[in-house]
């Protein structure tokens, strides 16, 4: 199987997916739902992860597809190293995968890389506080599902572009978005238990909580299925914005030294 065949599969089965979830959920809530919101939810969270799977799959399979390399020879100590302990796997494709994921991850995730990480994180972090006192009662599920993606997505491709690399441009944004995480927890916890004690609200979608404690209603934040929703509206992000920043970059160029060069 080529790698677009693979590509376009593994696109037309996540957003079939997603569209058979939206509209199976749709269809218990009435018509409205059904010729509304379902094919409203399958555009703004199928098209982009469907484009993201796509991307993902052909960049793996065009990968798996190249001779078997090893890391290039450099002065590097730390990659030096490694090589003695790539010896040990025998599969060379395997192989080449964690030889290209230890040079993506030794060139990409310096302290500079970390410190534009935790400065968009600190100012998405502060972004949703401003949202939620400007918009007491209302929610603050937009804000966190639609604009982090989108501050993921020109992260990624402007790393991308400079770096001329698909793999160290989503490693950038990769990097930003667990520490946007790790930022907004904190802020969502304290703004949940602000708006139950003076509202008696959700914070991410302003409904009435049935629930009798605070703590009870900033682990409704935290609840699974608000999670795994923002988990899939900001996957695509980071990479549809490496796609974007890579276009026209080769995806597997060699070193002059004739080793694996850098890993796109």
């Amino acid at each position: 199987m080529t790698p677009k065949r693979a590509a376009r599969i593994a696109a037309s089965v996540t957003l079939g997916v997603v569209g058979v979830v939206s509209f199976g959920r749709a269809a218990l809530g009435g018509v409205w739902d059904l010729l509304i919101n379902a094919p409203f939810l399958t555009a703004i969270l199928g098209a982009p992860l469907a484009a993201a799977a796509g991307t993902l799959t052909y960049r793996w399979r065009t990968a798996t597809k190249g001779p078997g390399t090893d890391v290039a020879r450099s002065g590097d100590q730390g990659i030096a190293a490694v090589r003695s302990e790539l010896a040990a796997v025998e599969d060379p494709r395997e192989r080449r995968h964690v030889a290209r994921a230890v040079v993506v991850l030794r060139r990409t995730l310096t302290a500079w890389t970390w410190l534009l990480a935790g400065c968009v994180a600190v100012a998405l972090a502060l972004g949703l506080l401003a949202w939620s006192r400007a918009r007491v009662g209302d929610g603050v599920g937009d804000f966190t599902l639609l604009v982090p993606p989108l501050v993921f997505f020109a992260v990624g491709a402007v790393a991308a572009r400079r770096l001329g690399s698909f793999s160290r441009g989503l490693a950038v944004a990769a990097a930003v978005a667990v520490l946007s995480a790790v930022a907004m927890l904190p802020v969502a916890a304290t703004e949940a238990a602000r708006l139950y004690a003076r509202a008696g609200v959700s914070l991410l979608d302003g409904e009435p909580l049935q629930v009798d404690s605070t703590s009870a209603a900033v682990l409704d934040t935290l609840h699974p299925v608000f999670i795994v929703l923002h988990v899939l509206f900001w996957l695509p992000g980071p990479v549809l914005g490496a796609r974007l920043g890579a276009r026209g970059q080769p995806i597997d160029p060699r070193s002059p030294q004739g080793g694996v060069g850098p890993a796109r």
